[in-house]
């Protein structure tokens, strides 16, 4: 497959030949048009990003894989954190908490709802099985050496891998 990887990744566009795909880097307002004239034809975004591109009036299918999560984070050097009051500290905590679990929830619905807008249009949806998803995730795991020590730092990615084995 021609798959889209962002222009200027040279990480990404070396995963995805470590997974036998073709990257094709591109800017954004190139998608559709890659789309359109064949230069692509896969690519992995979230539902409201491709509502938003009217990728799916060229991509008429898609496999139903929560594949682009959304990461992000407040960081705070040790010292200023430890410099806040420890009730204050467990309040951030604590909102913090909260406030993933609604963007979580609010992701989850505004994918549902794009998928839906796109259905209307024709877009067929492939619902995966659990040996699929296995599959999916162990191809990305694949991957984890390219990323690990390059695009994450090996402690960090540690880190994560870690609490997700235990969640």
């Amino acid at each position: 497959m021609k798959v889209f990887t962002w222009a200027g990744d040279a990480y990404q566009a070396d995963i995805m030949k470590a997974l036998s795909y073709d990257p094709v880097p591109l800017e954004t307002n190139d998608i559709l048009t890659g789309l359109q004239t064949g230069l692509i034809n896969a690519l992995s975004v979230p539902p409201i990003v491709a509502l938003a591109g009217q990728f799916d009036t060229r991509a008429k299918c898609m496999l139903e894989i929560n594949w682009a999560p959304l990461v992000g984070g407040i960081v705070i050097d040790k010292k200023t954190w430890d410099s806040f009051p420890k009730d204050w500290r467990d309040a951030f905590r604590k909102a913090a908490r909260e406030a993933g679990d609604e963007i979580k929830e609010r992701g989850r619905s505004e994918s549902e709802q794009s998928v839906a807008a796109m259905q209307k249009h024709g877009l067929r949806v492939q619902h995966t099985s659990p040996e699929i998803d296995a599959a999916w995730r162990k191809l990305a795991e694949e991957a984890y050496p390219k990323i690990r020590g390059t695009i994450v730092p090996a402690d960090m990615f540690d880190r994560v891998v870690a609490l997700l084995t235990v969640l």
